[in-house]
């Protein structure tokens, strides 16, 4: 799921070599959070937010094929870390 969210997130973002991506797994869920460029937040979000929502859809499959719940999470990174 990383790779492809990583896979997404790196053709909707001016800013590819800011990406973060963090994944936290147990037996029941999977957590992937994807820090970004501030700049990039916007893209990412999308238009009343059908972007992420989406990019949500899309791994939420494959998280019911592994039977786990999904999270997604887009964080900004700190300016002063970029």
């Amino acid at each position: 799921m990383e790779e492809l969210i990583k896979y997404i997130l790196n053709k909707i973002v001016d800013h590819p070599d800011d990406l973060k991506i963090e994944s936290l797994q147990n037996e029941e869920s999977v957590t992937i959070t994807a820090k970004l460029n501030p700049e990039d937040m916007g893209k990412v979000i999308g238009k009343g937010g059908k972007t992420i929502n989406s990019i949500r859809s899309l791994v939420k499959i494959l998280a019911l094929k592994d039977q786990k719940r999904f999270n997604f999470n887009v964080e900004s990174l700190n300016p002063e870390t970029i």
